[in-house]
């Protein structure tokens, strides 16, 4: 009797540690099928850019120092074109890291700045655009 009962625990064990096996391999896979997909390069690429775009503090660093740099290669354009002399070339480029840095550091106001004259320019297109469309309403108000 007693070998009848431990031969049906037994049996109950290896059915239960079956299962158990069956549901580790099936975690394993979808572990395995996540892991892979993450690490494919265009994944990779997107959760960088995700991080990178919710992450406030590295998006103003970002921004920053885009405005730095391009402050900087604008002025060096805009003051030294594409000179041939070397001393003109040098300052060129000293110049251009100056200003770099200076805008870099300031890039607030310079946004600031920025989004107060984007702003005017709309509205005086808006303005035109509406002087434009009264005096169109006036000229057809005429004829009629």
């Amino acid at each position: 009797m007693k070998n009848i009962s431990a031969t049906i625990s037994l049996n109950e064990n290896i059915l239960r540690l079956e299962k158990q096996k069956d549901e580790n391999l099936k975690e394993l896979k979808e572990q395995f099928n996540y892991t892979y997909e993450s690490l494919k390069p265009i994944n990779l690429i997107k959760s960088i850019f995700k991080e990178i775009t919710q992450s406030p503090d590295l998006r103003g660093n970002i921004s920053s120092a885009a405005i730095g740099i391009a402050s900087g290669y604008l002025m060096k354009g805009i003051l030294f074109r594409s000179s041939m002399n070397p001393v003109s070339k040098l300052a060129g480029i000293l110049f251009q890291s100056v200003v770099t840095n200076l805008a870099a550091k300031n890039s607030d106001s310079i946004k600031s700045t920025g989004e107060t004259i984007i702003e005017k320019i709309v509205s005086l297109f808006k303005s035109r655009k509406r002087e434009e469309n009264e005096n169109k309403i006036e000229k057809m108000k005429l004829l009629n």
